[in-house]
């Protein structure tokens, strides 16, 4: 959906391919997924819910499956939507997740929130302010984060109800609540962050082939392995990207300070990984 791994589709099922091996079952297919469609619709919110702020209706997954498995097995890539009208002056802005809230610039405290939307192909409610003054809620489709040249940040989005384009100041966003209906995009969505805290597309593909050579692990990592009987799930909050260790499979975040101490909004954490 972010185009990140559009060209990497070889790179992709090489792993897939290696990763089934290894588990000693069968590379999925569409077909394959398509006799699980019950037991995949029951799993779909017990296995789900409690790792995500909103979980996206299954149906809008499910639609997109079949393109997924056409560029994985034949490597084409997708039909990339065009970019939405850009004003002159303006430009697409996509800063670091968590920047404008640690910078301190209003309407940012929403911005993720949006972001996880759009990336999720989510329509929200908008709580905005007017030039009046007066406040109002607007149900809409975002797509992406634009700077003018006069320095204001525009979030703009599609009316949910007419499809009419829409542009809407940073600073007068006063809340974004996520619902439940999706909408099929009709511009590129360019909200997700220009440069990934975790490293280019590259590198997490690196970072997931086997290595040819394993070694046998030392001592040490073998005892600790034995001594640890129940695996340390951790969960990372999506504004801040502080990670937290649990015994049991708990999303909840309590109240907690970003690493640059200012007091985190996130309170919903996604899983990482289970370390044993």
């Amino acid at each position: 959906r972010h185009g990140e791994f559009h060209p990497a589709a070889v790179t992709v099922l090489d792993v897939l391919r290696q990763k089934c091996s290894f588990k000693n079952v069968a590379i999925p297919t569409l077909g394959a997924l398509v006799s699980a469609r019950d037991e995949l619709i029951g799993d779909w919110d017990a296995m789900l819910r409690h790792q995500l702020p909103l979980l996206p209706p299954f149906e809008s997954f499910w639609g997109e499956l079949s393109h997924f498995f056409d560029w994985l097995e034949s490597g084409a890539p997708p039909v990339v939507l065009a970019t939405a009208p850009i004003a002159a002056g303006e430009q697409v802005f996509r800063p670091l997740v968590g920047q404008l809230r640690r910078e301190g610039v209003r309407g940012s405290s929403a911005l993720e929130t949006i972001r996880f939307a759009a990336a999720s192909r989510l329509r929200i409610d908008l709580d905005y302010v007017r030039e009046d003054g007066s406040r109002s809620t607007r149900r809409i489709e975002p797509y992406s984060l634009r700077r003018t040249s006069a320095g204001d940040i525009l979030l703009y989005a599609l009316r949910a109800d007419n499809g009419q384009s829409r542009s809407y100041r940073l600073d007068r966003i006063q809340g974004a609540a996520m619902t439940n209906e999706s909408f099929t995009p009709r511009y590129l969505v360019e909200l997700t962050p220009g440069t990934s805290v975790r490293g280019s597309t590259s590198a997490a593909l690196s970072s997931v082939n086997i290595p040819p050579v394993q070694r046998a692990p030392s001592y040490r990592t073998q005892r600790r392995a034995r001594t640890r009987a129940v695996p340390i799930y951790v969960y990372e909050c999506p504004i801040c990207q502080k990670k937290f260790r649990r015994t049991t499979r708990d999303a909840h975040l309590n109240p907690h300070k970003a690493p640059g101490g200012w007091q985190c909004s996130g309170r919903t954490g996604y899983f990482v990984e289970a370390k044993y």
